[in-house]
Protein backbone atom coordinates (compact mmCIF):
# COMPACT_ATOMS: atom_id res chain seq x y z
CA UNK A 1 0.00 0.00 0.00
CA UNK A 2 1.39 3.53 -0.94
CA UNK A 3 1.80 6.24 1.84
CA UNK A 4 -0.85 8.35 2.32
CA UNK A 5 -0.36 12.40 1.55
CA UNK A 6 -0.60 15.08 4.38
CA UNK A 7 1.04 18.65 4.86
CA UNK A 8 1.37 19.50 8.36
CA UNK A 9 1.90 23.51 9.20
CA UNK A 10 3.16 23.87 12.46
CA UNK A 11 2.92 27.87 14.67
CA UNK A 12 6.44 28.44 15.33
CA UNK A 13 6.46 28.61 18.96
CA UNK A 14 3.14 26.50 19.58
CA UNK A 15 2.64 23.45 21.10
CA UNK A 16 1.29 21.14 17.80
CA UNK A 17 -1.26 18.27 18.65
CA UNK A 18 -1.82 15.97 16.07
CA UNK A 19 -4.18 12.47 16.77
CA UNK A 20 -3.95 9.37 14.04
CA UNK A 21 -5.80 6.14 13.27
CA UNK A 22 -4.21 3.33 11.35
CA UNK A 23 -7.49 1.60 9.42
CA UNK A 24 -6.66 -1.13 7.23
CA UNK A 25 -8.29 -1.75 3.77
CA UNK A 26 -10.80 -3.92 4.65
CA UNK A 27 -11.72 -0.65 7.36
CA UNK A 28 -11.05 -2.14 10.36
CA UNK A 29 -8.16 -0.31 12.85
CA UNK A 30 -5.05 -1.93 13.29
CA UNK A 31 -4.07 -2.83 17.23
CA UNK A 32 -0.43 -1.15 17.62
CA UNK A 33 0.50 -3.53 19.75
CA UNK A 34 3.94 -3.87 19.71
CA UNK A 35 4.19 -1.37 17.29
CA UNK A 36 6.68 2.39 17.02
CA UNK A 37 5.75 4.90 15.36
CA UNK A 38 8.71 7.33 14.30
CA UNK A 39 8.66 10.71 12.20
CA UNK A 40 11.80 12.36 10.40
CA UNK A 41 11.69 15.73 8.65
CA UNK A 42 14.47 17.17 6.48
CA UNK A 43 14.96 20.62 5.27
CA UNK A 44 15.36 20.04 1.87
CA UNK A 45 14.65 16.03 0.90
CA UNK A 46 18.42 15.88 -0.66
CA UNK A 47 19.83 17.03 2.69
CA UNK A 48 21.97 13.79 4.88
CA UNK A 49 20.78 15.83 8.44
CA UNK A 50 17.29 16.22 9.99
CA UNK A 51 15.97 19.14 11.18
CA UNK A 52 13.78 16.99 13.59
CA UNK A 53 12.49 13.45 14.49
CA UNK A 54 10.16 12.38 16.79
CA UNK A 55 9.40 8.91 18.08
CA UNK A 56 7.31 6.23 20.30
CA UNK A 57 10.10 4.37 20.88
CA UNK A 58 11.46 5.01 24.50
CA UNK A 59 14.55 3.10 23.99
CA UNK A 60 15.57 5.51 21.08
CA UNK A 61 15.51 8.06 23.50
CA UNK A 62 18.77 10.06 24.32
CA UNK A 63 20.48 7.50 22.11
CA UNK A 64 19.56 9.43 18.91
CA UNK A 65 18.55 12.54 17.68
CA UNK A 66 14.22 11.04 17.87
CA UNK A 67 12.43 13.53 20.30
CA UNK A 68 9.55 11.21 22.37
CA UNK A 69 6.76 13.09 21.18
CA UNK A 70 4.50 10.12 19.96
CA UNK A 71 2.33 8.33 22.48
CA UNK A 72 0.10 4.97 21.25
CA UNK A 73 -3.19 5.14 22.75
CA UNK A 74 -5.07 2.63 24.82
CA UNK A 75 -5.24 0.24 21.90
CA UNK A 76 -8.17 -1.78 23.94
CA UNK A 77 -9.95 1.49 23.55
CA UNK A 78 -9.08 2.58 20.32
CA UNK A 79 -7.03 0.45 18.46
CA UNK A 80 -5.02 2.55 15.65
CA UNK A 81 -4.70 5.36 17.11
CA UNK A 82 -1.54 7.22 17.95
CA UNK A 83 -0.67 11.05 19.10
CA UNK A 84 1.84 13.04 17.67
CA UNK A 85 2.93 16.33 20.64
CA UNK A 86 5.72 18.39 19.72
CA UNK A 87 5.90 20.51 22.60
CA UNK A 88 6.22 24.85 21.79
CA UNK A 89 9.69 24.88 23.40
CA UNK A 90 10.22 22.46 20.53
CA UNK A 91 8.39 24.15 17.42
CA UNK A 92 10.25 27.94 19.03
CA UNK A 93 13.07 26.72 17.83
CA UNK A 94 12.39 25.17 14.13
CA UNK A 95 14.79 27.52 12.35
CA UNK A 96 13.39 25.70 8.83
CA UNK A 97 10.60 27.32 6.60
CA UNK A 98 9.20 24.31 4.85
CA UNK A 99 10.38 20.98 5.16
CA UNK A 100 9.62 17.48 3.85
CA UNK A 101 8.82 14.51 6.47
CA UNK A 102 7.43 10.63 6.13
CA UNK A 103 6.53 8.26 8.92
CA UNK A 104 6.40 5.41 9.48
CA UNK A 105 5.12 2.60 11.46
CA UNK A 106 7.74 -0.69 12.69
CA UNK A 107 6.38 -3.45 14.09
CA UNK A 108 9.31 -4.24 17.21
CA UNK A 109 9.37 -7.78 16.71
CA UNK A 110 9.54 -8.55 13.16
CA UNK A 111 11.16 -5.12 12.01
CA UNK A 112 8.81 -4.76 9.22
CA UNK A 113 8.75 -1.03 8.73
CA UNK A 114 5.32 0.32 6.70
CA UNK A 115 5.50 4.16 5.71
CA UNK A 116 2.04 4.89 6.48
CA UNK A 117 2.44 9.33 5.20
CA UNK A 118 4.53 11.53 3.50
CA UNK A 119 4.33 15.35 2.38
CA UNK A 120 5.55 18.73 3.48
CA UNK A 121 6.36 20.04 6.99
CA UNK A 122 5.77 23.47 6.77
CA UNK A 123 6.78 26.17 9.93
CA UNK A 124 4.46 29.11 10.16
CA UNK A 125 6.75 31.50 11.64
CA UNK A 126 6.21 33.42 15.11
CA UNK A 127 5.90 37.08 14.92
CA UNK A 128 5.68 37.56 19.30
CA UNK A 129 8.50 35.32 21.27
Amino acid sequence: MAAGKYNFIVEQGAQHDVTFRYKLADGTYQNLTGYHVRMSVKDHISDTTFVYQATSDTSQTGQSSFNQHFTLSDQSATPGQFVLSIPAGVTRNFSFGQGVYDLELEVNSTGVTTRLLEGKFKVKPEVSS
